[in-house]
C-alpha cells in the first residue's frame, strides 16, 4: 500500500467484488439524473465506490482518459476511503499506457495512435497525477516527470500552447484554464524537477502568459487565484481579496453555487445557461475547494453553509448531480468532476480553523 499523507482504508480485490468485474451500467442510477434520490446522510464510502467503479469501468471499455470519468477519480483519489490498491494500479497504468501509445518506440506500431489530440492528453492526464500524487505526499510518478518534459517541449515561444478548442465545458472549450490547471499541477513536481533547464523555462513562460492574458470567466479567475499560491506574480493580494468577495456574493441563500454563474457557457442549441439558477454539485464543490485552497477560513460561515450544502445533497449513487452546461442529454461530464471536488471538500475543507 501506497504511503499517504491522508489516512484511508485499504480493501483488496477480492474482498470488492463491486470493483473486480463492473458490468455495463452496473451502478443503479448510473447515468445522472435532476430525479435522484438524495441520500439521508452524506458518505464519502459510497461517493468513493462511485468514483473508482465509474472510473474502471470507463478505463476497461475505452482505454483511454477522460475528464468526466477516471480522471475526476485520480483528482480525488487522495481523499477517497475504503480504497483497492489493485483498481487503482489498474487505471493509472492504463492511462499512462494510453500516452505512451501516442510516441514512436513506445509501442508496437500497430498500436500507435495518431497525434490529432497528443497534446490535450499529455496536459490533462500528466496534470491530473502531478495534482493528485502531490496532495497525497506522494513522490511523483516518473511517467508523469517523463510527460511534462514532453509537454514543456510542445510550448509555443509566448509560453502557451496551440491547445485544439472543441465544445465541451471546461476541458475542452477554454484553453486558458486548462492552462492555468497545468500551472497548478506543476507547483506540485518536485523542486528539484522545476529547477531543470527545460521545465524551469516552461513554467516561467507558462506564468508570464498566464499573467498578460485575461481569464475568459470568473472560473477560469478562480483556477488562476489556486495558480498563484505557486505562482505568485499570477494575482496580486488586493486581486484575490476582490475575487473572494465576489465569489461569495454568488452563493445561493441555501448555501451552494451554481456552475452557471460563473461563466458564459453556450448550450449545444446556443441558447444561455441559467445564470441564477439552483445550486449544483460542480459549483459547490469547485467553489469551496479553491477558496478553502487559497486560504479563506473553514469556519467562515459561507464556507461552512457550502458544507452544509454538500452534506445535504448528495444522491444515492453516491454522485453529487449538476445540470449539463452543453446538453439536457447527458450530465455525467460535469456531475462526476463535481463529485470528485465534493469529496475534496469534505476530506479537507470540513473542519473550523
Amino acid at each position: 500500500m501506497r504511503g499517504l499523507a491522508i489516512t484511508f482504508v485499504l480493501i483488496v480485490a477480492a474482498s470488492a467484488g463491486w470493483a473486480a468485474a463492473p458490468g455495463p451500467n452496473h451502478l443503479p442510477g448510473y447515468k445522472a439524473e435532476a430525479s435522484e434520490p438524495i441520500l439521508p446522510s452524506a458518505s464519502i464510502a459510497k461517493a468513493s465506490h462511485f468514483l473508482e467503479t465509474v472510473s474502471l469501468k470507463w478505463t476497461r471499455q475505452n482505454k483511454c482518459g477522460t475528464c468526466h470519468t477516471n480522471l475526476a477519480h485520480i483528482m480525488a483519489e487522495p481523499f477517497l476511503v475504503e480504497r483497492d490498491a489493485g483498481t487503482e494500479k489498474e487505471i493509472r497504468d492504463s492511462l499512462f499506457e494510453f500516452l505512451a501509445s501516442y510516441n514512436p518506440g513506445e509501442v508496437p506500431p500497430e498500436q500507435k495512435r495518431a497525434n490529432n489530440n497528443i497534446l490535450w492528453n499529455r496536459l490533462i492526464i500528466a496534470g491530473t497525477f502531478a495534482m493528485s500524487d502531490g496532495e497525497a505526499g506522494l513522490r511523483q510518478d516518473p511517467r508523469t516527470l517523463a510527460r511534462f518534459d514532453q509537454i514543456w517541449a510542445m510550448q509555443s515561444p509566448d509560453g502557451s500552447f496551440n491547445y485544439p478548442r472543441k465544445a465541451l465545458p471546461f476541458l475542452e472549450d477554454d484553453a486558458h484554464y486548462v492552462m492555468a490547471m497545468v500551472s497548478v499541477a506543476a507547483g506540485y513536481l518536485p523542486a528539484e524537477y522545476l529547477k531543470t533547464p527545460a521545465a524551469a523555462a516552461g513554467f516561467k513562460k507558462l506564468n508570464h502568459y498566464l499573467a498578460v492574458t485575461p481569464a475568459r470567466d470568473q472560473h477560469g479567475e478562480l483556477v488562476l487565484m489556486r495558480a498563484s499560491l505557486k505562482a505568485p506574480e499570477l494575482m496580486s493580494q488586493a486581486k484575490k481579496a476582490e475575487l473572494i468577495d465576489r465569489t461569495l456574493a454568488l452563493q445561493r441563500p441555501d448555501g451552494g453555487w451554481a456552475v452557471a454563474s460563473l461563466g458564459n457557457w453556450p448550450r449545444e442549441g446556443g441558447g444561455p445557461n441559467d445564470k441564477n439558477g439552483p445550486a449544483d454539485g460542480y459549483g459547490t464543490g469547485f467553489v469551496l475547494y479553491t477558496l478553502c485552497k487559497s486560504g479563506v477560513p473553514t469556519a467562515t460561515p459561507a464556507i461552512q453553509k457550502g458544507i452544509a450544502w454538500l452534506k445535504a445533497h448528495q444522491r444515492e449513487s453516491g454522485r453529487w448531480f449538476t445540470a449539463s452546461l452543453w446538453s439536457s442529454d447527458s450530465h455525467n461530464y460535469v456531475s462526476t468532476i463535481g463529485t470528485a471536488y465534493a469529496v475534496m471538500v469534505l476530506r479537507q475543507c470540513d473542519k473550523a480553523s
